[in-house]
């Protein structure tokens, strides 16, 4: 099959918009990942700019007393602790120390 002048010449007229499906199909992708990233960015900084709303426990009273005796646990285990230690550590003091100054330094 043959290519005529006629067919050529509206061949030339379409090749502008050819052309330009082109280019648009080919960054299409590209402007849709920008424009996806300008939205993320908008809800971003209303966020930012929003107060947010705080939602109360249904039962508040159960999670601290259960803090509370966890608490009170530690302690006893830890004041036992604390005592045992206390009896087998020796402090060892320096009679020499806070008296000669060094200062060739």
């Amino acid at each position: 099959m043959s290519i005529t002048p006629l067919d050529l010449q509206t061949m030339f007229v379409r090749l502008n918009e050819v052309s330009k499906e082109q280019s648009q199909n080919l960054h299409a992708s590209a402007l849709q990942q920008n424009l996806e990233a300008k939205k993320l960015v908008e809800q971003e900084l209303k966020q930012d700019s929003s107060v947010n709303k705080t939602f109360e426990d249904k039962e508040p009273g159960k999670v601290d007393d259960k803090e509370e005796k966890k608490k009170q646990n530690e302690k006893k285990q830890s004041g036992s602790k604390e005592s045992k230690e206390d009896s087998k550590k020796e402090v060892v003091k320096d009679p020499e120390m806070g008296i000669h100054i060094d200062i060739s330094g």
